[in-house]
């Protein structure tokens, strides 16, 4: 499966009052399993299984002038479960039926898979950012 960017999540950046919007949000990143696939119909945390780990809310987050959105680097705590092949970046509201899906991603990133081993992993962002619209 190649990275993508939900069309529905899209299609909703259009209703936020601004560009901005996604910085004023809760937005977290789920390690994901093979578990999961990834597609084009899914718009909800609840649509999914596979997580293996989410992390704290992002913090730093930005989006650029070209439309890339970063974030400081997060990390998760403890791993542990399947390998993880792959992320998941969604608005979180606190419940999986509302938390809107944003981008997955599973090519071109260092350091996937890995087996998580109970330590702490911590994503390094490139200057690619977290995805780009």
């Amino acid at each position: 499966m190649s990275n993508l960017v939900y069309p529905k999540f899209k299609g909703s950046l259009m209703n936020l009052a601004s560009a901005t919007g996604l910085l004023a949000y809760d937005i977290k990143v789920a390690l994901m399993s093979a578990a999961y696939v990834p597609s084009v119909v899914d718009q909800f945390l609840s649509d999914v299984s596979g997580v293996v780990s989410t992390c704290p809310n992002l913090t730093g987050k930005t989006i650029s002038a070209d439309g890339i959105f970063g974030s400081d680097d997060p990390t998760f705590t403890a791993v542990t479960g399947d390998d993880v092949v792959g992320f998941l970046i969604y608005v979180d509201t606190g419940s999986p039926g509302s938390s809107r899906l944003v981008a997955y991603r599973d090519s071109d990133l260092t350091g996937f898979p890995f087996t998580p081993a109970g330590f702490d992993k911590t994503l390094t962002l490139t200057s690619a950012g977290w995805f780009k619209l």
